[in-house]
């Protein structure tokens, strides 16, 4: 009797699972079919490598567009050279005797403007010494980073013998550090896993990699349409250990630049509106290990968002443009050079 009535317990139990699930998944499905949202690139610009999780095709042109539902947000064309950085377009090359590195995401790559509009772009307009290389990525964090300092020796890259390096910090880096669920079953299902182990900063592989059972459980979580419906991340809360893996995955980045470039310089820029949840932490334990940041958190304070951001949060060609003069302004990069 006792079996009969834990069978029938099971069985109810499961259906009311079934029930809860074919109910989101209708409101997921309705959700999706009212948005019509869509991010695609034509032709695919991307292909995939065992470290970085994905790079660019080098000397590729791809045309990006962004719907929102149904309306379209950005139609831009994008360039990649021959070492599959972004292109940045400039004037009076000769004269740029000096290096401007940009390192991080899509805030860096400049996700739905065009190759003059970028951060790389606008600051380089305003600093005629300096020759911009964009190294960011659409999803790509601090581990790319750092993996691109310690696999590419960037003087074989950039022609240039000393300069800048600014990475962009936003605070969804922290998951794709971390790779939590929402990520690695997505675009970062690749990607570069760092943990400190006994005080030490150690590479794994990718998250697959180094945590199979966790990458497993992830994909079979992230089915469910219950967490799809609320769009609820696993972990449910980030800790300090992980904002503390991420700044020392900065360091150590900011370490590997100073090797290769002694006379050089390292930032970390907080981007607006962007940064706030983190900024403060990983300012802290960077400026602590003599790590200088450009904290431009409040710089769009009392600007209308729709003049600064698209409707996915990514910048505009304003938005790039305010950073870059403040930026311009703040490191002295704008002296005159012969020429000019």
């Amino acid at each position: 009797m006792a079996f009969l009535a834990l069978g029938l317990g099971i069985f109810l139990a499961g259906l009311v699972v079934i029930g809860v699930e074919c109910y989101f998944r209708h409101q997921v499905v309705q959700r999706q079919e009212k948005q019509q949202s869509g991010d695609s690139w034509n032709p695919n610009p991307f292909f995939r490598v065992p470290e970085y999780g994905y790079v660019f095709r080098p000397d590729f042109i791809s045309k990006n567009m962004k719907s929102i539902a149904g309306e379209t947000v950005f139609k831009v064309i994008s360039l990649t050279d021959d070492c599959g950085r972004r292109i940045t377009p400039v004037e009076n090359r000769l004269f740029r005797t000096k290096f401007l590195a940009f390192f991080g995401g899509s805030f860096t790559y400049g996700h739905g403007v065009s190759d003059n509009e970028t951060l790389a772009a606008q600051v380089a307009k305003w600093a005629p010494a300096y020759m911009p290389y964009n190294y960011g990525l659409p999803g790509y964090g601090p581990s790319q980073m750092l993996l691109q300092l310690l696999r590419h020796d960037l003087r074989d890259e950039i022609q240039e013998q000393e300069g800048i390096a600014i990475y962009t910090f936003i605070d969804e880096h922290v998951k794709r550090v971390i790779g939590t669920m929402l990520t690695v079953t997505n675009w970062a299902k690749g990607f570069p896993c760092f943990e400190e182990r006994d005080g030490t900063l150690t590479y794994l592989g990718s998250f697959e990699q180094a945590h199979p059972y966790r990458s497993l459980f992830y994909r079979l979580a992230s089915h469910e349409y219950i967490l799809r419906n609320y769009n609820i991340d696993i972990p449910f809360h980030l800790e300090r250990h992980d904002i503390d893996l991420t700044a020392a995955i900065i360091e150590e980045s900011a370490k590997r630049f100073a090797e290769i470039y002694p006379k050089s310089r390292f930032y970390v820029l907080l981007y607006p509106r962007m940064s706030h949840m983190f900024g403060t932490q990983i300012m802290g334990r960077l400026q602590a290990h003599h790590i200088p940041c450009l904290d431009y958190r409040q710089l769009f304070e009392n600007i209308p968002p729709e003049e600064v951001q698209f409707p996915d949060f990514h910048p505009t060609p304003e938005s790039y443009a305010r950073v870059a003069r403040i930026l311009v302004s703040d490191l002295n990069l704008g002296a005159q050079c012969p020429g000019y």
